[in-house]
């Protein structure tokens, strides 16, 4: 209960989605067909550019 009750800040953890995707891409590189792969990185690759053409941030 003194957790809840505590003033302490608590710390927050953020990830960045290019980062996380990329790792995501990578680890599956094995296990996936090629065309799998490709799709995952033209998938990345259009989501990059939406965010830069829009100025909107994935998250």
């Amino acid at each position: 209960m003194k957790k809840f009750e505590s003033e302490e800040e608590v710390a927050k953890i953020t990830f960045d989605f290019f980062e996380c995707f990329d790792e995501f891409i990578e680890v599956g590189k094995l296990s996936n067909a090629y065309n799998t792969n490709k799709a995952q990185n033209t998938v990345k690759n259009f989501l990059q550019d939406f965010q830069n053409d829009r100025d909107y941030l994935i998250r």
